[in-house]
């Protein structure tokens, strides 16, 4: 009996609480399923069993998935009587007592969630959008302007607002009325309304949906592990791996595991037996 250490690093694990999940469409079940933090313990025996496949040459199963293939079970096996070590520090959690590993916060590529949202804030493009004519808008910035005896476009919506508090608009008013424009009186002027309001979105649905802002970045959270893997071999499939493995694996996302050393004794202090490793699904 020989014991066979592997190092990994760089295994990242991406969560998928709230709407930050990633999602995968299942060809075989017809469903579409969330992958990510799956289970409560990152890593399981069935990430350690598709490890021990690949060492051995064999194909590794998927463990979320539908699969047409099955595991070797002799490789399962050896799988369940290996040892894990994580060595990523972790938090207390101070409500619960509960200890968790320490999240990177990253940015992505597009944000899976609102990857189109409305916008943030209202501005004059957007007022112009609403008016969709740009000539009457042109007519509506023009009075503003006489009014305040400025350039309104080159203040906040919401400065103008303010300088509009006890200002005589009745004249404004009936002429956005006559132009079927009251929303805008009722948002900028009356300061009763938000665009998220129904008199102004009810109205401007097709303007809300041409005035999205597409959100190519966002931020998400995930944990890089590293650790060590320690496989009981007997001496043939010790002679196996030593002849015939490619010596590396991968795990979980991006993570890469090696072959580090052989040893003729072990001990398992730090280490978790993979068959004791709980099997349970995050909620």
């Amino acid at each position: 009996m020989v014991y066979l250490k592997l190092k990994f690093k760089g295994a990242n694990l991406y969560d998928v609480k709230g709407k930050n999940a990633n999602n995968s469409f299942d060809v075989i079940s017809g469903k579409s399923e969330k992958i990510g933090l799956t289970f409560v313990e990152p890593i399981t025996s069935y990430q350690i069993s598709n490890i021990i496949h690949v060492l051995f040459n064999e194909r590794p199963v998927s463990t979320i998935r539908t699969s047409l293939y099955k595991p070797n079970e002799r490789l399962v096996k050896i799988a369940n009587d290996s040892y894990l070590k994580i060595n990523n520090h972790k938090r207390i959690n101070k409500k619960s007592g509960e200890e968790y590993f320490i999240r990177e916060v990253i940015q992505t590529d597009k944000a899976k969630f609102n990857s189109t949202s409305p916008v943030p804030t209202s501005n004059w493009e957007y007022i112009r959008r609403y008016f969709g004519d740009s000539e009457l808008f042109d007519e509506f910035k023009n009075k503003l302007n006489d009014i305040l005896n400025c350039d309104i476009s080159k203040k906040p919506i919401t400065k103008i607002k303010n300088m509009l508090v006890g200002v005589d608009v009745s004249e404004l008013h009936l002429w956005l009325k006559d132009n079927g424009k009251t929303a805008v009186y009722d948002y900028i002027i009356k300061n009763t309304a938000s665009l998220n309001a129904p008199d102004i979105s009810s109205k401007t649905k097709n303007v809300l949906d041409s005035s999205n802002l597409n959100v190519v970045s966002g931020l998400s959270t995930k944990i890089n592990l590293n650790g060590e893997i320690v496989i009981p071999l007997n001496d043939v499939d010790y002679n196996y791996i030593k002849d015939e493995s490619r010596g590396i694996a991968k795990l979980l996302d991006g993570g890469l595991v090696y072959i580090d050393s052989i040893k003729q004794t072990f001990n398992d202090e730090g280490f978790i037996k993979v068959s004791n490793i709980s099997l349970e699904k995050r909620k």
